[in-house]
């Protein structure tokens, strides 16, 4: 019985919290139906919601944004759903919203696509005028930049052109979050003053980095749908250390991150600790959080090759400072095979191949394997017919020269 009560509250709060008066108008407005992520998950198999409605598109919208923030798998299928809905209903918010979630969940593994998704999502917010949703764009690009990886390709822009666009954008991120009285963007503006380096604005003191910290933690103590803000924000202190260069203080939050009841620890979390332990020249203990991090990601990423390359590089140090050559040599092949995926031509072919390894189904990996070597003949195949083409016009040109010539001989004989 209680359940059913509850089940009906909720079918409530989904079908009349988005009627015409409470219909979501920013970014914002997501976060609380999204901490009810399983709620929701129930609402959808069992209320009747007309499929093609403006109700059923915001309670999709909050759907996925819940399972971003519990890093569930979000498929392209549910992206192009919320996308048809949005333009069916000619929802400028609902397509921002797509893209940030499709944005923000590739930014491990695929920082290409991500990047597209969060420039259109910003533009889109933009013109919604929803300082919320610019903000997290502008934040998710800050981020990207301090965290990429400095052999990461850039396309036609350079490392240092993208430090002046993310210096503007820093700005411009401030300047609006600085001036909200909202909560997501006011834990926005405090996590960005945590782990800005001096590159985007005079160093921040001590001080001011803890009271950052204080405030951003109190704010989240009074909104249990932004808890899961919780880990960003011990990382981007973190983050803050590391450019005053306070190891020691590096590694002490890294572990109250491991520890804090609010935060599942992920690969990154024990990364963080290994990292600080490699610079204070502590290579055992470096060695039992590195593994335990390369664990973890094989589990919930392993299409993340960058970092596992970073991380096997990591453990061939530790090992290598235990003086384990063995051990150093064997995490030196891991690393060294993942450099290789890196930097071969077809990422696609990169990527399948940690893909295939992992693959639960072994048959669909082996026709995924098929259909790819089918790809690569034909591409092949293609550039030979081209290499064919130019060989042949490039003769024709010869002969041609080779006939003007000799006919200019014969003119002047």
């Amino acid at each position: 019985m209680k359940y059913l009560i509850l089940f009906y509250f909720l079918i409530g709060f989904v079908t009349l919290g988005y009627t015409q008066h409470k219909t979501p108008v920013s970014f914002r407005d997501y976060l609380v139906p999204a901490f009810h992520l399983d709620s929701l998950k129930d609402v959808e198999r069992k209320n009747k919601i007309n499929p093609q409605s403006s109700q059923y598109l915001h309670l999709l919208i909050a759907i996925e944004l819940g399972k971003l923030r519990r890093s569930d798998s979000i498929t392209t299928q549910q992206y192009n759903k919320i996308v048809q809905l949005a333009t069916k209903h000619k929802s400028t918010l609902g397509l921002a919203m797509a893209n940030y979630i499709m944005g923000a969940y590739n930014s491990s593994g695929q920082e290409e696509v991500a990047y597209k998704h969060i420039v259109k999502a910003q533009k889109q917010f933009t013109q919604q005028k929803d300082t919320s949703g610019m903000i997290q764009c502008l934040s998710w690009s800050l981020r990207q930049f301090m965290q990429d990886d400095p052999s990461y390709s850039y396309g036609p822009l350079s490392r240092e052109d993208l430090l002046k666009m993310n210096r503007g954008n820093y700005a411009k991120l401030m300047a609006l979050a600085e001036k909200s009285k909202y909560a997501i963007d006011k834990v926005t503006y405090y996590r960005t003053i945590l782990n800005s380096p001096p590159a985007f604005s005079q160093e921040t003191p001590e001080k001011q980095r803890e009271e950052a910290f204080k405030a951003a933690n109190e704010i989240l103590d009074k909104n249990p749908h932004l808890v899961y803000l919780r880990r960003a924000i011990y990382r981007a202190h973190q983050q803050g250390y590391f450019f005053l260069k306070k190891i020691d203080k590096v590694l002490e939050y890294g572990l109250k991150t491991l520890n804090h009841p609010d935060i599942k620890a992920n690969y990154q979390d024990y990364r963080n600790v290994a990292g600080p332990y490699i610079r204070l020249k502590k290579y055992d203990s470096a060695i039992v959080y590195l593994e335990e991090a390369i664990r973890q990601i094989k589990i919930e990423n392993p299409m993340n090759i960058r970092s596992l390359r970073l991380m096997n590089e990591r453990l061939r140090d530790a090992y290598f400072g235990t003086g384990n050559l063995k051990a150093g040599i064997k995490a030196y092949d891991e690393y060294n095979k993942y450099n290789k995926l890196i930097h071969q031509s077809d990422r696609r072919l990169a990527v399948y191949e940690i893909r295939e390894k992992y693959s639960v189904s072994e048959k669909e990996a082996e026709l995924k394997r098929l259909a790819l070597e089918k790809q690569v003949v034909e591409s092949r195949n293609k550039l030979l017919d081209a290499e064919k083409r130019e060989a042949t016009l490039r003769n024709l040109a010869l002969e041609n020269q080779a006939n003007e010539s000799k006919t200019k001989l014969l003119q002047s004989q």
